[in-house]
């Protein structure tokens, strides 16, 4: 159970890090972190409430540091920022849920395997499976 945090312990590595760091032999850097979400930018042509909105997303992302149990919201966060995206440059009046939204965005080439940097050869068909298996729709 999470338990509410002392003061002193709001600016500190969440504990939880370490414990997973036994596994993984790699804490997270605060300033690395940073920096990578840093690269991460929108196009000047994304609209504002989006661009808002990737920023909850990102600034979220970086207070897992503090805060290891966030994480699961920032995914939740990040599929919410996809699916309006989608909804908007889809642009119909149904309501149209992520998978629907996906399958829409596959189809019309809005989106694409290309430069995933975590897959090493291009297949038909990956960035539903990824995102579908993530989703676990």
């Amino acid at each position: 159970m999470e338990k509410f945090k002392s003061l002193d312990e709001l600016t500190k590595l969440d504990p939880k890090h370490e414990q997973l760091a036994m596994l993984t032999h790699a804490l997270p850097d605060l300033e690395k972190t940073h920096h990578h979400l840093s690269q991460e930018v929108l196009n000047d042509t994304v609209p504002d409430e989006l661009k808002g909105q990737f920023n909850v997303a990102k600034n979220m992302a970086l207070y897992t540091y503090f805060f290891f149990a966030l994480a699961p919201e920032v995914h939740l966060k990040t599929y919410t920022v996809i699916e309006h995206a989608l909804r908007l440059k889809a642009n119909t009046k149904k309501h149209l849920g992520l998978r629907k939204l996906l399958e829409i965005a596959v189809k019309e080439g809005w989106i694409c395997d290309a430069d995933f940097r975590h897959l090493e050869t291009y297949e038909p068909g990956n960035v539903l499976m990824i995102l579908y298996t993530r989703l676990r729709l």
